[in-house]
């Protein structure tokens, strides 16, 4: 198995950067079999109430299954 880490850039409140930003890892690195983020990397790492209660996403929301579905692309199982 290949295991592959990324350090990208800081990227608060935009989900939708950020999985534009896995995307771009995720295909410049397809020998890998599992590619780590840090954590919190999805709605960014700042823990202050207002910016959680804004960024977080329920896991049984529609806007999560999104996320799912747009990652899943890169994934060969």
């Amino acid at each position: 198995m290949r295991i592959g880490t990324c350090q990208p850039p800081e990227i608060l409140g935009d989900a939708d950067r950020s999985i534009a930003c896995i995307e771009g890892f995720s295909a410049e690195r397809d020998d890998l079999d599992l590619l780590l983020f840090p954590e919190c990397f999805l709605q960014g790492y700042l823990v202050e109430p207002s910016h959680l209660r804004k960024n977080a996403i329920d896991l049984a929301s529609r806007a999560f299954q999104d996320v799912l579905i747009r990652l899943n692309k890169h994934h060969e199982p």
